[in-house]
């Protein structure tokens, strides 16, 4: 992860009042303020430039529909990538025939 990008995280980390971590899933949740105090959009892109330029590995994206025979578009989907430095994988859940408020798409991101 770009220099500049981890400080800007550890910078959110370290301004307060930070919501408490969910208790059920450990994860703790910034609110669009606390990006925004933080964030520098052209540091910022300009780390994201560097980093989209440089080698990676990012194979195809793996969709598994959940109930295929059914005709439901139900799916799981998982968009992995790394580096020398980063890995990191984005999974998501796709159900778009749910009713609101539980309704179509939920992610998460894991970097390690």
């Amino acid at each position: 992860m770009d220099r500049r990008v981890k400080f800007a995280l550890q910078a959110l980390l370290a301004k307060g009042p930070i919501p408490p971590a969910d208790s059920a899933r450990g994860m703790k949740v910034f609110t669009e303020e606390q990006v925004q105090s933080v964030l520098r959009y052209p540091e910022f892109i300009e780390s994201l430039r560097e980093a989209f330029s440089g080698e990676y590995t990012m194979p195809p994206r793996q969709v598994m529909r959940l109930d295929p025979e059914s005709g439901s578009h139900d799916a799981f989907a998982m968009l992995p990538s790394w580096n020398k430095d980063v890995i990191a994988l984005k999974a998501f859940t796709y159900f778009p025939e749910n009713a609101p408020p539980h309704r179509s798409l939920y992610s998460k991101i894991l970097v390690f």
